[in-house]
């Protein structure tokens, strides 16, 4: 038989009753919140008058016990099922404050084994969550998606005003941290601070796994490129350059991200470029391209993403290599970390940066750096040949064969690019004609295009 308990009333649970004649209901009313839900979880709470007790205590000082956090804790591990039936506000947030009462939350990880199975977590969405050991193999899916027989609900601490306004539509996964109160959550952020927990705080790597899939149309992972076009009311919003608002919409023409959207998710991850790296792998298009396109980040080596230069290009360069199946990242439209961008997945504006970029793009194919030079050449011959005019081929050649991006000195290596960079500017450069004969096609077409500029000139 358990032995009765009671509780101190600087506990504020128990009550003392002012006679023995108290109806059972003015008890339990008595106990106060708590300590009515610890009565729902079987706990044996004495209700005795003040005088009763002290001399129990005085007399039989084995009996009754006090009432200690650790024995609700397991309490409630013991009755998860009835955690639904507390009231949220007035029950079960002080019995979760109670559990964590007498936890020393300085103490590391090792504290997190004492919270296992409290299905005590209100979440955002109405429902409760049990606090669970952290499983990395749980939330590791395909294309960030959990596989089904390893999901793991994962509850994240979201404090950040900038997090907020990112995350906020998924309840299911966030705190009602408005119920719990500032001294609760902070508690509650610390313990996620360890990562030894279902209780975590948003970091890129969740981000991808836990909220990109839920955020996002299932269509668009894996897509090459997505479009987005702007809101019909045509309002401006805040944000470089004062763009238009606008909303990301997926092939059925549904918004799903707004522009705004997008341009936080930048900002929260330029103040984390170390963690760039985890999104290169993620398929999912969040990176802003002139043509009002997403795409999704991708290794230096497989990227045709290259960064506009207002200097050193030449008018027209970038619709160029639009055509070549490039992409010009958008400086303008959206503030992003260009020089973390320019490490990781973002091509250089330089000869060898293009270069690199037109042999990433579609149609010349990824991973042609396990293909032998000539079919490289030949698939960029075929490309160039059948996408340019002869107007763009002369510009690209002129661009890419300038002294500059050939000249051996540490500065204009900087600028012209790495080893790679350069064996792609010769390959390019290699398929584009040095020489034109008059009687030659792309001579024809030329004095066909000046002929027919001139003669709208004299039209005009």
């Amino acid at each position: 038989q358990p032995q009765p308990l009671s509780i101190p009333q600087q506990d504020a649970v128990a009550g003392s009753s002012s006679g023995s004649s108290s109806s059972s209901s003015s008890s339990v009313d008595g106990l106060g919140p708590l300590g009515q839900a610890l009565l729902l979880l079987d706990m044996p709470l004495l209700d005795v008058p003040a005088g009763v007790l002290l001399m129990l205590q005085k007399y039989l000082p084995e009996l009754p016990q006090s009432c200690t956090p650790a024995a609700a804790r397991a309490a409630a591990a013991a009755h998860a099922d009835r955690m639904p039936f507390l009231q949220r506000d007035t029950q079960l947030v002080p019995l979760l404050a109670y559990c964590l009462a007498d936890v020393d939350l300085s103490g590391g990880p090792g504290v997190c084994q004492q919270l296992l199975q409290l299905r005590l977590l209100p979440l955002a969405d109405g429902s409760l969550a049990e606090v669970a050991q952290y499983s990395k193999a749980a939330v590791k899916g395909q294309g960030g998606r959990p596989q089904p027989q390893h999901q793991q609900q994962l509850v994240f601490v979201v404090t950040e005003e900038l997090e907020l306004l990112l995350v906020e539509s998924q309840k299911h996964l966030l705190l009602e941290l408005g119920l719990l109160g500032p001294a609760l959550t902070a508690k509650l952020s610390l313990l996620a601070s360890y990562g030894c927990l279902n209780l975590q705080l948003l970091s890129v790597q969740h981000l991808v796994t836990s909220f990109l899939p839920q955020l996002l149309p299932h269509a668009w992972h894996r897509a090459k490129a997505v479009a987005w076009q702007a809101a019909a009311d045509g309002a401006a919003a805040g944000g470089a350059g004062d763009m238009p608002a606008a909303a990301i919409s997926s092939s059925a023409g549904s918004t799903v991200v707004t522009w705004d959207w997008l341009q936080r998710l930048w900002q929260w991850l330029s103040a984390r470029c170390a963690d760039l790296p985890l999104l290169l792998s993620c398929g999912w298009p969040l990176l802003p391209v002139q043509g009002s396109q997403l795409v999704p980040m991708q290794p230096l080596a497989a990227s045709p993403v290259v960064a506009p230069s207002a200097d050193s290009w030449p008018h027209g360069l970038g619709a160029v290599l639009q055509k070549l199946g490039c992409f010009v990242l958008d400086t303008a439209g959206f503030e992003l970390p260009l020089e973390a961008l320019l490490q990781h997945c973002v091509h250089r504006p330089s000869g060898a940066g293009v270069a690199a970029a037109i042999c990433a793009a579609p149609g010349y194919g990824s991973g042609a750096a396990d293909e032998s030079l000539s079919t490289q050449q030949q698939l960029v011959a075929e490309e160039v040949g059948r996408r340019l005019t002869v107007g763009d081929a002369r510009m690209l050649r002129a661009f890419l064969l300038q002294q500059r991006w050939f000249t051996a000195t540490p500065a204009a290596g900087a600028v012209g690019g790495d080893d790679a960079g350069m064996r792609a500017l010769l390959l390019v450069a290699q398929q584009l004609p040095l020489y034109e004969l008059a009687n030659s096609k792309s001579g024809r077409q030329a004095a066909g295009a000046a002929a027919a500029a001139a003669a709208g000139a004299q039209q005009g």
